[in-house]
């Protein structure tokens, strides 16, 4: 399945895209709009304990595991305020714990991991389980209609893990958030590569400052803000003329 974004034709938006582009070509250095989204329900479903929940642990495992006791995490995150078509770029970023969600972690080997996405946002960090988890694939990752986004690999000692996403790289991720922008979506991951270790992040229930997994958007401006910017542009384009 693709994921096209409902055109919509906005006068003082098309300005704003057209800011943008002219400051992703000008010589200026250009902020743009972002929001750093934490979720708003995570967990992680273990396969040695199938109806037990996580939601309240400090920590998000993953685990690969040729003995059937593979774990996964579950992401809920709210693009509510956000457009169809406003979202240009951004990252998933996943913080290493350790073992008790205290204090930071790293990796202890070469990682490869995979992120996937669906619209099925019934559940709930309070009871997901591994028997009860929305396209749950019991013998590998997710079941259709939950899809693959994007592949990350990682090394050992690495602090964190982060995958980037923009209309080049998993532009079906970008596609994704942009036509279910104003409301929720799941995201999950998952460890491609298999042993018998335990890979740990920090949750939103980890204390001490530790961040829990981050979704990191870059917008298009507001369509009044990105008007202003377009006319600085403009200026800055005549002066450039002018000298």
């Amino acid at each position: 399945m693709n994921y096209l974004p409902t055109p919509r034709f906005s006068p003082l938006r098309s300005v704003a895209r057209l800011a943008v582009l002219l400051a992703l070509t000008s010589f200026t250095a250009v902020s743009l709009p972002a929001q750093v989204l934490l979720p708003v329900e995570d967990s992680y479903i273990s396969e040695g304990s199938a109806n037990s929940n996580f939601g309240s642990s400090p920590v998000l495992e993953l685990k690969n595991d040729t003995t059937a006791f593979d774990r996964k995490i579950y992401l809920k995150y709210d693009l509510t305020g956000i457009s169809s078509g406003d979202i240009l770029s951004g990252s998933v970023g996943f913080f290493v714990s350790n073992s008790t969600g205290t204090a930071a972690g790293a990796l202890g080997g070469t990682r490869e991991y995979t992120l996937w996405g669906m619209t099925d946002v019934s559940w709930t960090e309070g009871s997901i389980t591994w028997n009860n988890a929305p396209n749950n694939d019991a013998s590998g990752s997710f079941t259709s209609p939950a899809e693959l986004f994007a592949t990350q690999g990682a090394s050992g000692g690495d602090s964190s893990v982060t995958i980037g996403f923009d209309s080049v790289t998993n532009d079906s991720l970008l596609q994704f958030l942009n036509d279910n922008a104003g409301g929720e979506v799941s995201l999950m991951f998952f460890r491609t590569s298999e042993n018998a270790s335990v890979d740990r992040f920090f949750s939103t229930d980890a204390g001490g400052g530790f961040s829990a997994p981050t979704l990191s958007l870059t917008l298009v401006p507001e369509p009044a803000s990105g008007a202003l910017l377009a006319g600085a542009l403009g200026l800055l384009a005549l002066r450039r003329r002018r000298a």
